[in-house]
């Protein structure tokens, strides 16, 4: 399945929020575009007149990743985080936050990935 068709038009309310915890509401208008499901297993097999109910089932684990962010690092590179290995590459998420430490006073980055979808369905009768 493709998300990408369910795309809101410029202007749009958020249609995809998150937030995590001690930091603001973050909301985007995700067109989806790029994000697929993965394959119906089995294949979905229709005939002329047959309806089904898909459903998506999705696991948030690690979907959230925090980093501290070295100084000077990430501007206008606002989605991204720095590479574990030190390149200076940025890796590239969906959304990200910005908060800052209490103790350390650095500033720690949050990024929200979507999750992969998988999706079941039903004949409907």
């Amino acid at each position: 399945m493709d998300f990408c068709l369910g795309t809101p038009p410029a202007g749009s309310p958020p249609n995809a929020e998150w937030q995590a915890i001690g930091l603001p509401l973050v909301g985007w208008i995700s067109g989806q575009c790029g994000v697929t499901s993965q394959a119906f297993a089995p294949p979905l097999v229709l005939k002329d007149g047959d309806a089904v109910a898909v459903t998506l089932a999705y696991d948030l684990t690690g979907t959230l990743t925090q980093a501290v962010l070295p100084q000077g690092w990430g501007n206008g590179s606002p989605n991204g985080l720095p590479s574990a290995d030190g390149s200076g590459e940025g890796v590239g998420y969906t959304s990200c936050t910005d908060g800052v430490d209490s103790t350390s006073g650095d500033t720690v980055r949050t990024c929200f990935d979507e999750p992969a979808f998988t999706p079941s369905a039903a004949k409907v009768q």
